[in-house]
C-alpha cells in the first residue's frame, strides 16, 4: 500500500509540475508562423497506441485554453487532455520529418525551436528529436508500443532459400519465414522471362513480409498495408 501511494504521488507530481501541452503547442505554432514553415508532428492520444500524423496549426488563435479548435481540415477539434505524447523528428526513415527539406535543414530548425521551448522535464530535447510527454519517460503509448522490431535477411545458398528472422526488443532472433529462390545462374530458365519474373516475385515477397510484420510500418501506413 505504501509503495502504491508513493507511485500515485510521483505520477501526480509529474503531471502537476509538467508544462501543459497547450504551452508546448503554442510555442510550436508561434515558431512556425514566425519562420513561415509548417511543423509536422507525430501524436499519440491517451490510452491509444496508434500514431497520428498531424500538422501544428500556424493560426495561433485556434489554440484555446482547453484544446485546439477545428482547423477545418477534417481532423476536428482536439482537447489537450486527450493528448498523451507529441514527437517532432528529423529521422528521414520515419517519414515524419518535423520540417520539410533536407535533414540538415530540419536539424537547423530544431535547434532554433529548442531555444524557444520552456525548460521542463515533460519536454525532452535531442539533436534530431523533440518530445513532449504527459506520462513519465517510458510510459507513454509511443514508448510502450512494440515498435522496435528489426529484421535479418539471409541467403541460405546450400538450400537455395532466403530466410527472414525477426529481432525483438530483447535481441532474440526468431525465424519469421523463408522463400525458395529461383534456379541458379546456370539454369537455362535465366535466359527466359520466367526467371526474371520469379526473381522479382521473390523480392516483392521479401519486402511485403517485412512491411506487414513491422509495427513501425503499421503505424505509418495503417490499413493501407
Amino acid at each position: 500500500m505504501k509503495d502504491d501511494l508513493a507511485e500515485i504521488l510521483m505520477r501526480e507530481t509529474n503531471l502537476i509540475d509538467s508544462v501543459q501541452v497547450e504551452v508546448f503547442l503554442r510555442t510550436l505554432a508561434q515558431f512556425g508562423r514566425d519562420a513561415e514553415t509548417a511543423i509536422g508532428v507525430m501524436v499519440w492520444f491517451v490510452d491509444d497506441p496508434r500514431m497520428c500524423r498531424q500538422d501544428v496549426p500556424s493560426d495561433v488563435s485556434l489554440l484555446g485554453q482547453d484544446g485546439i479548435r477545428d482547423p477545418g481540415l477534417g481532423s476536428g477539434p482536439v482537447r489537450y487532455e486527450e493528448i498523451e505524447t507529441v514527437i517532432l523528428s528529423c529521422e528521414r526513415d520515419s517519414k515524419a520529418m518535423a520540417f520539410t527539406g533536407t535533414q540538415a535543414t530540419c536539424l537547423e530548425m530544431m535547434r532554433a525551436l529548442a531555444s524557444r521551448l520552456p525548460k521542463d522535464k515533460s519536454i525532452e530535447v535531442l539533436e534530431d528529436r523533440i518530445t513532449w510527454r504527459r506520462s513519465p519517460v517510458g510510459e507513454s503509448p509511443a514508448e510502450r508500443s512494440p515498435s522496435k522490431y528489426a529484421h535479418v535477411v539471409r541467403v541460405d545458398a546450400q538450400n537455395c532459400r532466403v530466410v527472414i528472422s525477426r529481432i525483438d526488443e530483447a535481441m532474440n532472433e526468431l525465424q519469421l519465414t523463408s522463400f525458395d529462390m529461383p534456379g541458379s545462374v546456370e539454369d537455362a530458365s535465366r535466359a527466359a522471362n520466367s526467371w526474371h519474373q520469379a526473381f522479382f516475385a521473390l523480392a516483392h515477397g521479401i519486402g511485403e513480409t517485412i512491411l506487414l510484420d513491422s509495427p513501425d510500418a503499421k503505424l505509418l501506413y495503417g490499413d493501407y498495408l
